[in-house]
């Protein structure tokens, strides 16, 4: 039996009064004033909140569970931690509401209002989230396994790291979203419109991409093995060091896509090319430099590592096997790594090796900053490729065949040579 009546709720919110760890299970508190009420760790597990405002509400670590929440106006709450599995929260107001790390394990959002909610480490597997706004939310590192987001707004919305298994997102509007590392394995987006999205080593094995559009959305080191493309529209995709294929595109409409290493447009191949683009020929059967470039931009991922932000290596020696795709956001310190051949380290703009030595005949590809006292901090790279914001200081020793350099307008170097 709950430990308050609905009047006694309502007063003493109305007076201020704390209702932390308040029992109030199975309580029907429909369409009552909450606004800024305090239920932290209260328990309102299978309450009924129908219509009720609870705006601003703290509402952290409380139990939901069971909840009915429909058409509940949550705006600014503090959900952080909460458990709301399998409540019903049908067309709520969540704008702007903190649901840090909660549990939304089978709740049902559909139509529900999220724009601009955090959701960062929350669990959403099997929730419906259907038609939803979800504008510029937050979802990093989330687990969205099977869960139903068809129709919703998706844009600009933040799902970075987050796991997308098996998600449905047919025909939801992810224009502009932030899907980095995400894990889409075998997820459902037919007609999803993913225009200038950021998909940079994504995993889409499996997925259903059928009719979707990636007009401009960055697929850098993305993993398409296994995906259904029919009439999905690839127009100035940016696709370097992706599994991008011939066989890979096949029902696919491509205008022309993009394989420059920064993804600025630099490098587009038109349709018409793409073929020989990929088969490292031109018409003639010569290969052409793009198509060498090519054969660097987009080799098939069999062994790719990721050190994101966060991570930290000091005196470590790390060995990569040939054709690797190695990829550091974090920070490398007085490591000593040995490249396969053709293996690519890939630094990114928040990347940093200082004190470090490379080893080995692979490909250094540097946007954030390579600092390095030892004689050679580089030995035998093949190719070494410093974007506009890369700084590289370090002496290179270069193989008996030379190392090729290129250089984007803006970066700082301050390289000594050698021969082998």
């Amino acid at each position: 039996m709950p430990e308050f009546t609905l009047e006694e709720v309502i007063e003493r919110v109305a007076r201020g009064e704390s209702l932390e760890r308040a029992d109030l299970r199975e309580l029907d508190l429909a369409k009552a004033n909450l606004d800024n009420a305090n239920l932290r760790r209260a328990d309102l597990e299978g309450a009924n909140l129908e219509e009720a405002t609870l705006r601003r509400a703290n509402l952290a670590s409380v139990s939901l569970r069971d909840a009915f929440l429909v058409r509940a106006n949550l705006e600014g709450a503090n959900l952080r931690g909460a458990d709301l599995e399998s409540a019903n929260l049908e067309g709520a107001n969540l704008r702007g509401a903190d649901l840090s790390r909660a549990n939304l394990e089978g709740a049902n959002l559909e139509g529900a209002d999220l724009t601009g909610a955090r959701l960062p480490s929350a669990q959403l597997i099997d929730a419906k989230l259907g038609v939803a706004t979800l504008e510029n939310a937050v979802f990093a590192n989330a687990d969205l396994r099977n869960a139903y987001l068809g129709g919703a707004n998706l844009t600009a919305v933040d799902f970075q790291n987050a796991i997308l298994e098996s998600a449905n997102f047919e025909e939801a509007l992810l224009t502009g979203a932030n899907l980095r590392d995400a894990v889409l394995r075998r997820a459902a987006l037919p007609g999803a419109d993913l225009s200038g999205a950021k998909l940079e080593r994504a995993v889409l094995e499996g997925a259903d991409l059928s009719q979707v559009s990636l007009l401009e959305a960055d697929c850098r080191h993305a993993t398409f093995q296994g995906a259904r493309l029919k009439g999905a529209k690839f127009s100035r995709t940016h696709l370097y060091g992706s599994d991008f294929s011939i066989e890979v595109a096949d029902g696919a409409e491509v205008d022309e896509v993009d394989f420059s290493v920064a993804g600025d447009g630099s490098q587009l191949i038109p349709a018409s090319a793409l073929a020989a683009f990929l088969n490292g020929k031109t018409d003639g059967g010569t290969a052409s430099p793009q198509a060498a470039a090519a054969t660097a931009a987009a080799p098939a991922p069999t062994n790719r590592r990721y050190f994101g932000h966060g991570d930290v290596l000091r005196d470590a020696s790390l060995e990569f096997d040939a054709d690797s795709i190695v990829e550091v956001d974090g920070r490398f310190l007085k490591c000593n790594i040995t490249l396969g051949q053709g293996a690519q380290l890939i630094i990114g703009r928040d990347g940093l090796l200082d004190g470090c030595q490379v080893h080995g005949s692979g490909i250094l590809v540097v946007h954030g900053r390579f600092t390095s006292d030892a004689a050679p901090g580089i030995d035998g790279a093949r190719r070494i490729i410093v974007g506009a914001t890369g700084c590289v200081r370090a002496t290179v020793k270069q193989p008996p065949g030379h190392t090729h350099f290129a250089f984007e307008p803006g970066c700082v170097l301050r390289l000594k040579t050698e021969t082998a």
